[in-house]
């Protein structure tokens, strides 16, 4: 009876050693993890300045914008009002980006109609530009931003009053020109 303790003992022992060699044999395991970080690049035109991402995901962009002409039969000098908006940027950029605005002055839709009506146009905190009647370029450096976020940036038109190209001179019509926004991130 000793003698079969012995062995079952033995036995006991060479298990455990064995397991141990071939369950314990692989006891490390790589584990890899990754993510992507997409670019953003997102830009809308709006008329309230909205800086939160869940605010520009909301809302939609306004396509243009009629200016109302006052004391046109009635004072010696007519007068529109100087319309505000916001280019939305949504972005992560980690590099300085681009805003730039491209414009003419406003051309008439009747056909023959040689009269144009010039405008004053103002991105964010640049020099206020005079439309001209061939294409004209602003471009605004925006900084680097930390994480996701949407950049305001402010432009305001204003359209000529008096002088040559001016709603004064202009001939009874209606006009229009586009303005060409263009965001470029690095």
């Amino acid at each position: 009876m000793k003698r079969i303790k012995k062995i079952l003992a033995m036995i006991m022992i060479v298990a455990v050693m064995f397991g141990g060699i071939v369950f314990g044999a692989d006891t490390s395991q790589e584990f890899e993890i990754t993510t992507t970080i997409p670019a953003m690049a997102e830009l809308k035109i709006h008329t309230a300045e909205i800086s939160t991402i869940s605010g520009f995901n909301s809302v939609t962009t306004v396509a243009g914008h009629a200016f109302a002409i006052t004391g046109y039969e009635t004072a010696d000098t007519p007068t529109t009002e100087k319309a505000t908006f916001y280019a939305l940027i949504k972005t992560n950029a980690k590099a300085d980006t681009t805003l730039k605005a491209t414009f003419a002055n406003m051309g008439g839709e009747t056909t023959g109609n040689t009269s144009e009506i010039s405008y004053t146009f103002t991105l964010g905190s640049e020099t206020p530009v005079l439309s001209t009647d061939t294409e004209t370029t602003v471009v605004k450096t925006i900084s680097p931003v930390i994480g996701a976020t949407v950049v305001p940036t402010i432009f305001t038109i204003k359209l000529t009053d008096t002088g040559t190209d001016s709603i004064q001179s202009a001939e009874i019509d209606s006009y229009s020109a586009t303005i060409t926004f263009e965001y470029t991130a690095s």
